[in-house]
């Protein structure tokens, strides 16, 4: 939370409370969430409002780089870096985030602002238990 509120603040960006409470909710899950996911919990967390609220917080936290969004699964995780690899077990819907190769030998021509792979397999444990 800190690096978001530092960024606000050195960017004249407003950290409003809704901001706040989705990188909050995104922070404190291991698993991508849904918007509808997050809506519910920020509303737990005392902020009020309908999907749009939500999907307002979510488009400036991708925006600025503290959150991505999973298009296979349509759902949002607090982001670990800019280039992302994310790697999703089927089964049991844990998701690893790795930094992305993907990059490689572009950047001598070409700037991405993002990039962004994902993988869908199983997990070790899941594969294991698959075996069984």
């Amino acid at each position: 939370m800190h690096r978001l509120v530092k960024y606000c603040s050195d960017n004249g960006e407003r950290l409003t409370q809704n901001r706040k409470a989705a990188f909050a909710v995104l922070k404190g899950s291991r698993k991508p969430l849904t918007a509808y996911n997050i809506l519910t919990r920020m509303q737990a967390m005392g902020c009020n409002g309908q999907p749009p609220t939500a999907y307002r917080a979510l488009e400036f936290l991708i925006l600025h780089g503290f959150v991505h969004r999973i298009e296979s699964l349509n759902a949002y995780v607090a982001a670990e870096g800019k280039g992302r690899q994310f790697v999703i077990c089927d089964k049991c819907g844990t998701v690893w985030q790795r930094q992305s190769h993907v990059s490689h030998g572009i950047e001598d021509t070409f700037y991405p602002s993002t990039y962004y792979s994902e993988v869908h397999g199983l997990c070790q444990p899941c594969y294991m238990e698959n075996r069984a």
